[in-house]
């Protein structure tokens, strides 16, 4: 298939590139290819999204790998929240993700969104089924447990909040009274 280069550079309605798009590995290295200079492009997208936060939001560890290989310097990229590929990652709860982006940059395990939230927040409190990406980043960096973001809120906040939102009433005051000796 022959492409024309000036094609790779175009914005959809939404102002993103053909690469932001793109779901397919096969697909992003040949555009990649052709327009290697997208890999860190936001097009024109009010969210501020790099290629990366879209292939992270999809989940597609392929994509992800691919942009990484090519060294994408968009890595500790924001969005227009305030969030880099790993907080997007964790909110996710893709304990995948957050170890590939971790082995290309440590040191986002540092960043954090305006509320003061580093991807262990961020694990927490959107915490998509996965204690894992909490554990896995609180492992590589154990002082993290004891960060309190902006809303006075600890990891261990988040998370008890969350496990007792997943009970009805009556099984968080089973659960509490057990563990209380009640």
């Amino acid at each position: 298939m022959s492409l024309k280069p000036s094609l790779c550079d175009t914005f959809d309605q939404f102002g993103r590139t053909p690469l932001h798009c793109a779901s397919g590995a096969e697909i992003v290295a040949r555009l990649l290819d052709h327009s290697p200079h997208l890999i860190d492009s936001t097009g024109e997208t009010k969210e501020q999204l790099t290629p990366l936060h879209v292939a992270v939001r999809r989940q597609n560890v392929n994509v992800v790998k691919i942009l990484l290989a090519r060294n994408a310097k968009s890595i500790d990229a924001k969005t227009s929240e305030g969030a880099t590929a790993l907080h997007l990652a964790a909110e996710a709860g893709n304990k995948e993700l957050v170890a590939q982006l971790l082995v290309h940059c440590l040191t986002l395990i540092d960043g954090e969104t305006p509320r003061g939230n580093a991807a262990h927040f961020a694990a927490a409190l959107y915490f998509a089924g996965s204690i894992s990406t909490v554990e896995l980043l609180l492992d590589l960096k154990p002082e993290l447990a004891n960060g309190i973001n902006q809303d006075n809120n600890t990891v261990l906040h988040l998370l008890c909040r969350f496990i007792s939102m997943a009970r009805t009433p009556r099984e968080n005051y089973q659960y509490s009274s057990r563990k209380c000796g009640v």
